[in-house]
């Protein structure tokens, strides 16, 4: 599905970083669901820790640079771009506040997940 304020898939965003080999870091709440997302941790270049699974994060937050994207694709699909050093700065903050004590995700076996 593709945003129509950007014109990309989210799907192609991910794509162009896995191609860039760019890593990342995302936090989830601790749930079967996310268990499952975390399994593909390392195909997908990514680190995952874990929140308590009442944590409440229905929208998707992307740091980069100097600029923040607020993403929802479950109701709304909306994107929010700020261009703001100042915001960048206050939510990667905040992540690293969060990031150093959240639990840490075990990858797990992805033939756990696979349905037959």
């Amino acid at each position: 599905r593709q945003f129509p304020t950007l014109g990309v898939g989210f799907a192609h965003v991910i794509a162009t970083r896995l191609k860039l080999g760019i890593k990342s870091r995302q936090l989830l709440p601790e749930n079967s669901m996310t268990r499952k997302v975390v399994a593909t941790d390392k195909d997908q270049l990514r680190e995952s820790r874990y929140l308590p699974a009442d944590a409440k994060l229905p929208a998707t937050v992307l740091i980069f640079g100097n600029e923040v994207a607020f993403i929802t694709t479950r109701k709304e699909n909306s994107v929010i771009l700020v261009a703001s050093g100042d915001i960048a700065v206050t939510l990667r903050t905040t992540f690293e506040m969060l990031w150093a004590g959240a639990k840490k995700a075990e990858q797990g076996n992805l033939e756990l997940y696979k349905v037959t």
